[in-house]
């Protein structure tokens, strides 16, 4: 807060600031400050990312949806990205789409444990018994 009243038209204090909102669950306050970096950085990838978890969290799934969708088009190489929307999808029990998104996550970054965890999920859920355990030991630090 402090960081955004020496610099209102700056856009990481509010990306910042709405990450820990999300994060203390204050949703509403979360997908405003995605919305204020957005209109300052149309093109900020990771802001659509996020407020798109945020308004899955309001119960907004169609516009969480949007969100991640322009997220990808904006940047399609982030794994983080890819990583939110087969989160989403898997919320959404949409899973073959989710393990598609959580597979491309992988691709990109082999580094991120939460994805081969959350893919394990996904793969247990389509019955891929050896998938999912293949993935499970992956995910072990």
């Amino acid at each position: 807060s402090q960081a955004i009243a020496l610099d209102r038209e700056a856009a990481v204090p509010y990306l910042n600031r709405g990450t820990a909102y999300y994060e203390l669950g204050r949703h509403e306050d979360a997908a405003r400050d995605f919305t204020s970096v957005i209109s300052r950085q149309p093109d900020h990838a990771l802001a659509y990312a996020r407020r798109g978890l945020a308004q899955y969290a309001l119960g907004q799934p169609d516009y969480a949806s949007q969100d991640l969708d322009q997220a990808l088009a904006l940047d399609s190489l982030d794994a983080q990205i890819w990583f939110f929307q087969g989160l989403l999808q898997a919320r959404g029990q949409a899973w073959r789409p989710a393990e598609a998104s959580l597979s491309r996550a992988i691709r990109l970054d082999t580094s991120m444990a939460d994805l081969f965890a959350t893919r394990a999920y996904v793969r247990w859920q389509l019955g891929d018994t050896l998938g999912a355990q293949a993935d499970e030991e992956r995910a072990q630090p």
